[in-house]
Parts: C-alpha cells; structure tokens; sequence
C-alpha cells in the first residue's frame, strides 16, 4: 500500500469527520454553525497568489472560477518539519518559532465573500455529484466536471512570520481519480508582493 494512497484516505476521513454532519447545509447554515477565518490579511494573500483578473471579470461562467472546498486543512506536523529546515537567512529561529505557535489542528470555514474568484464548495454541493451519479450512472469525475468544471483545492490556514514577509500554506488538489497531489507551500514578500519560494511535497497520485 502506497504511502500517497494512505495519505488520501487519511484526508477523506478527515473531510468525512468535518461535513459529514452538514451535507444538507447551505453555506449559510455553516456560516451560523462554525468559526469563520476572518483575517483580512489571510485574504489579501489567497487572493494575491491565486489572481486571474480574466476569470473574475467573467463572472457569469463560474465554472471558470477556481473551486474551494469550504473548510480549511488543519494543520499538520509536516509544518514544523519544513520550518525547522527552512535557512536561518529566510526565517530567524525567533520567527521559526513564531510561526510554528500558529499552528491549529481545527478546522475552518472560508468566508466567501472575501475571495476573488473562487467557488468555495460545500458538503451539500459534493452530495450533488452523488445524486447525479445514481441517476444517470456516470463515474463521480465526470459528474464533477458537469457541474463545477475542472478539480477543487482545500487549503489550510496560512502562517505568517512577525513582519508578514514569509508565508507558509498546506493545499491539497483533486483532479480526478489518479491526479491529486499535497503539498506546502512558502512565499516571500518581495517588492510588496508575494514571490514562490519553495515546496514540500507530501505526496502524489
């Protein structure tokens, strides 16, 4: 059994764990139940790193739209592993540390309305695909694709150093059946603007 497949079912529990109990909710009704990230700088750098000014102008295709899932990914101890290896000439040990505090194994919810160009899909959405699957007989990905384009992300809260020049962010992207992948990502303000900097691969399917 491959380390990449363990990791994927290790995530899907974790979904299940976290919307099982809301997959007849609307956005709304999540919105009321659960905490929000509600940091405004968290936004201005998903929106910053994930910018496409010709998708947000074309709002009436929202297929176009970069999909989300809903909640956030808690994160994990592979965080402090790429922080403790990051150089001391990107990240002081003060701020290693600092940013290591951050870490939050709960999950949650993303405010829509404060991203850009996003479809932040819920539990109740997914369940669609399932409902369209059982009456027309089509496989879960092709049903995906009908209803909401092309694969979704779930992403974790990002991490920032004191002075909010480096950032730290887990994303985990599905495709279809053998095209996921997991990594952590690091970003650096250069110029006033957040630069890649280097990953961590988790694994890859």
């Amino acid at each position: 059994m491959s380390i990449a497949f363990i990791a994927i079912v290790a995530f899907a529990n974790h979904i299940y764990k976290y919307t099982h109990n809301y997959i007849n909710g609307s956005y709304t009704v999540l919105k009321n139940s659960r905490k929000v990230i509600s940091d405004n700088d968290i936004y201005n750098f998903m929106n910053e790193i994930y910018s496409n000014e010709s998708i947000e102008n074309v709002t009436k295709d929202s297929l176009k739209f970069r999909k989300l899932m809903c909640f956030s990914i808690p994160h994990g101890d592979s965080f402090i592993n790429l922080i403790d290896e990051l150089p001391d000439t990107i990240v002081n040990v003060e701020n290693k540390e600092y940013l290591i505090n951050q870490l939050d194994k709960k999950t949650k919810l993303w405010d829509k309305t404060k991203l850009k160009g996003f479809w932040v899909l819920t539990p109740s959405d997914l369940k669609k695909v399932d409902q369209l699957e059982k009456s027309n007989g089509k496989d879960y990905w092709t049903n995906y694709k009908t209803l909401y384009g092309k694969g979704n992300s779930s992403c974790s809260i990002p991490i920032f150093d004191k002075n909010k020049s480096v950032a730290i962010i887990h994303v985990e992207r599905s495709a279809d059946y053998l095209l996921a992948n997991s990594s952590i990502y690091v970003y650096l303000k250069r110029n006033g603007r957040w630069e890649y900097y280097t990953q961590s691969l988790l694994w890859i399917s």
